[in-house]
């Protein structure tokens, strides 16, 4: 685990934390989810989940939680999003609970297969650009479209 991805992470997740109706800082933090790995804890190799009235979450951390690790049975293991998504369906978890003793913020499992599914999409998406003869074609067309209306003064064509 890189220590800068776990940095941008946590500094997106408390920016998040503080005002959460911002949309900019939930795109950070979620796309920050997406890049980082996070600590599993494990209890004889099973993940180990809390269990908050109703609601099931699979305990995660930031960084090792060296303290817990002194109780045997426990350990760690440090997983991508893939694979937390993974054992959230595994463990029929409701969500993530991120930092259990400090931070204390609950992920939901929605969210976080979510972002799996659009780090999917994002990976087989191909860009498609026009080759030259194409956009000369598109440029004479909108000049000739232009022309037979005039009530329209002015037109651009934006390459992006």
């Amino acid at each position: 685990m890189t220590e800068q991805k776990t940095t941008e992470f946590l500094a997106a997740l408390d920016d998040f934390v503080a005002d959460i109706a911002d949309q900019t800082k939930a795109l950070r933090f979620y796309t920050c989810l997406g890049n980082v790995k996070l600590y599993v804890l494990l209890e004889y190799g099973y993940p180990k989940v809390k269990i908050n009235g109703d609601k099931k979450e699979l305990l995660v951390y930031t960084s090792e939680p060296t303290e817990l690790l002194k109780v045997d049975g426990l350990s760690t293991v440090a997983l991508g999003l893939d694979r937390l998504a993974q054992e959230l369906k595994n463990s029929a978890a409701s969500g993530l609970l991120v930092d259990e003793a400090t931070r204390n913020i609950s992920i939901p499992a929605d969210n976080v297969f979510y972002v799996q599914n659009l780090q999917k999409k994002a990976a087989t998406f191909k860009l498609k650009t026009l080759p030259e003869q194409g956009t000369l074609i598109l440029e004479n067309e909108i000049r000739r479209i232009v022309k037979a209306h005039p009530e329209v003064t002015s037109a651009w064509l934006l390459g992006i």
